[in-house]
């Protein structure tokens, strides 16, 4: 049974590679908001990480590798008065595998509304929220299997939009100290549209190995995002402006170049030190960030982030800052074991 499950789930991932869409023309962006603080910390969507509760949202596979009957919460504030959160409930484990619960919303404020003549007709808001149900499934004592289907809802002014989202996912314990992951996130389809054009999701085929090194106090991250499209660079009409002078001259280096430009923007890394057994502080570094908001006339730690992760039988507590420009976004998270807190039984 557990061999059919996989060859469904390969059947379905691998097609779907074939997909790409381009910069603009998907809906729903704040599927690929990141806010979860352990995540973020270390850069990116990490996928391949069993070590906290609310990255079940990035990979459901990896639901199997926590303690049930945990609730986790997260809180993000983002740039320019944005607020960001969610929750998850871990519930108790049962036969045929393992269930979670989860909110993940977006309030964006209040903004002033101007006709094209300049003239003022009040204040509008706007939100996202999606709602989602986590489904995971251990198939022998390496792998894991899981599903994630989420409910969208996003309201912009008076235009309302919703539609549904799955993830597919897998987890691969090799061993103590390295583990895989592959997720298909984002199938689905927009099933009311803003106005009259249907949109699609933006799919994001990503791939995620966390090693640990044997005799040393660190963990290593890396997470190769959008394998389905291989280019995630703007195209700026100024570009030809920017473009070194020997580039046709040497066209072979310029291209590699390029090529190791489209490749890091793929990738995000991060590093986990572990300072004791409760403790461990979080580095990260994101790419692509980094390639896009970097500014050409001032230095910024766009594509930076550390964070601090704090572990107790009882609870986790989280923290994360990211650079964005010249901005700064925080995310604090907080994950409660009801089992340990209540002194109840688990199953």
């Amino acid at each position: 049974m557990k061999h059919i499950l996989l060859n469904i789930l390969i059947i379905i991932i691998l097609p779907i590679t074939t997909l790409a869409q381009i910069g603009g023309q998907a809906t729903y962006g704040f599927l690929e908001q990141n806010i979860s603080p352990f995540s973020t910390a270390l850069g990116g969507k990490i996928i391949s990480n069993p070590s906290s509760s609310d990255l079940i949202f990035y990979n459901p596979a990896l639901l199997s590798y926590e303690d049930s009957n945990q609730l986790s919460l997260s809180y993000q504030a983002y740039v320019a008065g944005i607020n960001i959160g969610g929750f998850s409930y871990n519930m108790k484990r049962f036969r045929f595998g393992n269930l979670a619960l989860g909110v993940h919303y977006a309030n964006y404020g209040k903004f002033d509304q101007y006709d094209e003549f300049g003239n003022y007709y009040g204040q509008f808001t706007a939100s996202d929220y999606i709602p989602f149900v986590t489904y995971s499934l251990r198939l022998d004592s390496q792998l894991v299997i899981g599903l994630n289907l989420k409910t969208i809802y996003s309201n912009l002014e008076t235009y309302t939009s919703y539609g549904y989202g799955l993830d597919l996912g897998m987890f691969f314990k090799a061993n103590d100290y390295l583990f895989l992951a592959l997720v298909a996130r984002n199938l689905g389809k927009q099933i009311k549209p803003y106005f009259t054009t249907y949109e699609p999701l933006p799919f994001n085929l990503t791939a995620g190995l966390t090693g640990q090194l044997r005799y040393a106090p660190l963990r290593f991250n890396i997470t190769l995002e959008y394998l389905n499209r291989w280019d995630l660079r703007y195209k700026s009409p100024l570009e030809q402006l920017y473009k070194p002078a020997f580039a046709d001259t040497v066209s072979s280096v310029y291209k590699a170049t390029l090529i190791m430009d489209e490749f890091l923007r793929h990738t995000s890394i991060g590093t986990e030190i572990m300072l004791s057994r409760h403790i461990t502080v979080l580095l990260g570094y994101y790419f692509r960030r980094a390639k896009e908001l970097t500014l050409p006339t001032r230095r910024t730690a766009s594509g930076l982030s550390l964070g601090l992760f704090i572990n107790t039988e009882k609870f986790t507590i989280s923290y994360s800052m990211q650079k964005i420009s010249l901005l700064t976004a925080h995310t604090f998270g907080i994950t409660l074991n009801i089992n340990k807190l209540f002194f109840l039984k688990s199953n």
